[in-house]
């Protein structure tokens, strides 16, 4: 039997539950009010200069993409004056699991 019975749900025998990974990406984001602008940047592990423009940012989503994560969400924050300065992107993907060794080698 399957299918929620009562508020209990009842799965199949040979159903696993996906294992996830998470990835946090923090965003920076520069607004010039004068210029009515955005500067925005994204230090990417393993490069020495930040992508500080919205193409970068896009490129390295994109790359994430390409690599199997899933944007879930994004989280902004704001500084004193109420202008958006940081940005948080959650992403996900299934969990890859060794696969285990045999015995004796």
């Amino acid at each position: 039997m399957t299918g929620p019975v009562h508020g209990l749900l009842f799965l199949p025998m040979s159903y696993t539950l996906t294992k996830w990974e998470y990835k946090f990406v923090w965003i920076d984001i520069h607004m010039s009010p004068v210029l009515l602008m955005a500067r925005w940047g994204v230090q990417v592990p393993g490069e020495k200069k930040a992508r500080n423009t919205i193409e970068g940012v896009q490129d390295y989503v994109c790359d994430l993409g390409a690599e199997g994560w899933e944007l879930v969400t994004v989280i902004n924050g704001s500084n004193e004056d109420g202008i958006i300065s940081k940005a948080v992107m959650f992403f996900k993907r299934p969990r890859v699991e060794a696969a285990a060794e045999p015995a004796g080698t």
